[in-house]
């Protein structure tokens, strides 16, 4: 694939996407530490482990699928456009690692909340703004522009 004329767009896209694997990395060190520090958990959350990990599975589904409407259908530019499907990607991948954090912070177990995490890193590497998924978002806006 040729280089395209949005290729600084793509690049900052890139330095977020690496931005919040950073955060998810973050997250892991604070469970980590308050693991390690023995101090009793706070009230434990009142809602099964899984139900976290099938929202936030939901959201990001749902999300992608909103988001490639925006490529289609949205306002603005083709850049504004592929720019939004990307950033509302990383957002809903991140919200599943805030989960983890959340559910090992309140006296879940630590396997469910590395669990969330993992699940989170997951979503940011399939919504990773490569060459080519740039590539395809730009062709599908572009064929979508007015």
């Amino acid at each position: 694939m040729t280089s395209l004329p949005t290729e600084p767009d793509r690049r900052v896209l890139t330095l977020v996407h690496l931005g919040l694997f950073a955060a998810l990395l973050v997250y892991g060190l604070i469970l980590a530490v308050w693991q390690r520090d023995g101090e009793p958990p706070p009230a434990r959350l009142r809602m099964p482990e899984w139900t976290l990990l099938v929202f936030g599975i939901l959201q990001y589904a749902a999300v992608t699928s909103f988001s490639r409407g925006l490529l289609r259908r949205g306002r603005g530019g083709p850049r504004d456009r592929v720019r939004a499907h990307f950033l509302l990607r990383f957002a809903a991948a991140e919200a599943i690692g805030v989960f983890g954090l959340m559910l090992g912070l309140t006296g879940g177990r630590i396997l469910w909340a590395g669990g969330l995490l993992a699940a989170s890193l997951a979503a940011l590497l399939m919504a990773a703004p490569t060459l080519r998924a740039y590539g395809e978002a730009f062709a599908a806006a572009q064929a979508a522009a007015p």
